[in-house]
C-alpha cells in the first residue's frame, strides 16, 4: 500500500509570484495562459468579497468571519444578513465547514453594502458564496456516545 500523497502531482501557483499586469480591467491577464492550462497547476480567480467560514447544519447555516471582533474577541457572524445562505437546506452536509467568500455586485463596496444594515432584502438576496476550501466535511456530533464509552474503560 502506497503512503504517497495523491495530490503530489499538482504544484499549487504560488500566490507570492508576482507578474506584471499588462491588462488593467483583466488581472487574470497577469497569469500566463500556460498557467491557466497546465493540468498539473491548480489556480483559482480571485473573487472581490469578503472571507467567511460556513458551518453547515441540520436547520440552518451560519456565517462567521475568520477574524475576531475587537468588542469581546468573538468571531464576528453574519448569518442573519445573507438569508439565502443561511436558509438554504444541506442536511447531507451536516457537520461540514467551509472556507469561502461572500459576494455581491461587482466589487468589495457591495459585499460591505449588502451585508450592512441598510441593505434592502434584494441586495442581501444578491449575494452569493463562493467556496473555495472544506476545512471539515461532515463531522457527526459524538459527545454522548464518546462520553458513554468513555465510562465503560
Amino acid at each position: 500500500m502506497s503512503t504517497r500523497d495523491p495530490l503530489a502531482q499538482y504544484e499549487v501557483a504560488s500566490a507570492s509570484k508576482r507578474f506584471k499586469i499588462d491588462d488593467e480591467n483583466n488581472p487574470c491577464a497577469a497569469v500566463p495562459e500556460s498557467v491557466w492550462n497546465d493540468p498539473k497547476v491548480i489556480v483559482e480567480k480571485k473573487m472581490d468579497g469578503y472571507r467567511f467560514r460556513l458551518h453547515i447544519f441540520n436547520d440552518i447555516n451560519r456565517l462567521d468571519s475568520r477574524r475576531q471582533s475587537v468588542n469581546g474577541g468573538l468571531y464576528v457572524e453574519k448569518t442573519d444578513s445573507a438569508p439565502n445562505i443561511r436558509d438554504v437546506k444541506l442536511s447531507d452536509l451536516t457537520g461540514t465547514v467551509l472556507d469561502g467568500e461572500l459576494v455581491a455586485g461587482k466589487d468589495s463596496n457591495n459585499v460591505a453594502h449588502a451585508l450592512g444594515s441598510r441593505a434592502t432584502e434584494e441586495e442581501k438576496l444578491n449575494i452569493r458564496y463562493v467556496v473555495f476550501d472544506i476545512l471539515i466535511l461532515k463531522v457527526q456530533m459524538y459527545e454522548k456516545k464518546v462520553m458513554s464509552s468513555a465510562a465503560r474503560f
